[in-house]
């Protein structure tokens, strides 16, 4: 269950790329620019305010975080930046 949003940042790549590891393992990746000092938020006191978990409360049980890497719409990205404690380095990235 995800309990706490540990770091934050912006994807900088045009698009995903396959990174070579090893000889059959060649995964796909994207850059991203992740903002320093962003201290860790607990998700508890968002759940109510976050689109992705308002209509799912106490039980939402982290579902909607598990699998690939999601898209958040900004109105969450502010709500998660805010309780990160750098809202003022997040908003120049919104571009």
């Amino acid at each position: 269950m995800v309990k706490a949003f540990t770091s934050i940042g912006r994807v900088t790549s045009d698009a995903p790329y396959r990174a070579e590891q090893t000889m059959n393992f060649n995964p796909y990746r994207v850059d991203v620019e992740y903002l320093k000092n962003a201290e860790y938020a607990p998700i508890s006191p968002l759940l109510d305010r976050l689109r992705l978990t308002r209509d799912h409360g106490i039980h939402w049980g982290g579902m909607a975080m598990r699998g690939p890497k999601r898209r958040l719409d900004e109105e969450d990205m502010r709500l998660i930046a805010e309780a990160m404690g750098v809202l003022r380095k997040f908003e120049p990235l919104r571009d």
